[in-house]
């Protein structure tokens, strides 16, 4: 009593909620409620990323379980990128799954060291078939994003 609680009555419209605020979350100013200026997505529109990503998931039958995987990638103080330094690699790095998986990047500011956080549909548009979670695969993500950072240095010194 006395607490304002959400019930969902089927337990697919409480992951549909969680996913459409990762979504927002990623590409969303928090303080002005608008689209990121520099967030992007190499096969989503980002308007249109919930709806789009559901549509796959629908299309597949596959509505359940995890719906979003969700992750980002923080930066040192001393790299001293810029916005449009981070939103070349959010573009680069998002291309890791972009192939499989519809993905969509934006980049923050909102803590000390500017960082990208990244939203991706674990239903393949390919297939159907669901990201299989694992440290392999994080740990392959790792050495990407150290290539992609590494290459990106390479061409802009600071």
């Amino acid at each position: 009593k006395g607490t304002e609680a959400k019930a969902y009555p089927n337990p697919s419209l409480a992951a549909m909620d969680l996913a459409s605020g990762k979504i927002d979350y990623v590409i969303t100013d928090k303080k002005t409620k608008r689209l990121l200026p520099f967030a992007g997505s190499p096969n989503v529109e980002l308007d249109k990323a919930f709806e789009q990503m559901m549509l796959v998931k629908e299309y597949y039958n596959k509505t359940g379980g995890r719906m979003i995987r969700h992750f980002w990638v923080s930066f040192p103080k001393q790299f001293c990128y810029t916005f449009v330094d981070c939103y070349y690699i959010g573009w680069r790095i998002s291309e890791y799954y972009a192939s499989y998986y519809q993905i969509i990047f934006g980049v923050h500011e909102d803590t000390e060291n500017i960082h990208i956080h990244f939203a991706m549909n674990t239903v393949s548009f390919l297939n159907g078939k669901k990201y299989a979670e694992g440290y392999e695969d994080y740990f392959y993500l790792q050495d990407y994003v150290k290539h992609v950072i590494d290459k990106y240095n390479e061409k802009n010194i600071y």
